[in-house]
């Protein structure tokens, strides 16, 4: 089960230097749980911003949405 912690800061990983760092571990002494959950959340939320800005961005997709008929209040 993953720990929640109260008032816990969340940091920025380098996610390709803690894969690599992740890859060279003993696997007789694999890392936690908890520490692949964080790697794995952390590479899906790289992932969700680069493709939702990709998204945004496209002009098709701002046509479709209307976007520049939006009110800037909106």
């Amino acid at each position: 089960m993953l720990k929640i912690y109260k008032n816990a800061r969340i940091k920025l990983m380098d996610i390709d230097k803690e894969i690599n760092r992740l890859k060279n571990i003993n696997p007789k002494n694999p890392p936690s749980i908890e520490k692949m959950a964080l790697l794995m959340v952390s590479m899906l939320d790289q992932s969700t911003v680069n493709n939702i800005s990709q998204i945004f961005w496209d002009k098709k997709f701002r046509e479709l949405i209307y976007f520049d008929k939006i009110e800037k209040l909106e």
